[in-house]
């Protein structure tokens, strides 16, 4: 198990609009871990969540033990 940091975004042009993710994650004894996906056609909050849930699946994935997130903006639970 190791101890993992994500940095995670996601963002539509236009809200709603065509949508995409990007996750990068450091700390993997692979290396660096970096995903870019097409959402479909979504508002850029489901785009940051979507961001996230992709980080922990991988996370959960790999075993991590611990994984730190690093986000570009707060999200509406803070």
């Amino acid at each position: 198990m190791s101890d993992l940091v994500a940095y995670v975004d996601g963002g539509s042009l236009g809200n709603p609009g065509p949508s995409d993710i990007g996750v990068v994650i450091d700390g993997s004894a692979s290396g660096t871990i970096k995903i870019k996906k097409w959402i479909g056609h979504q508002d850029n909050n489901v785009a940051e969540y979507a961001a996230l849930l992709e980080a922990l699946q991988l996370a959960l994935e790999l075993g991590a033990r611990t994984l730190h997130v690093s986000q570009c903006r707060a999200f509406p639970s803070d």
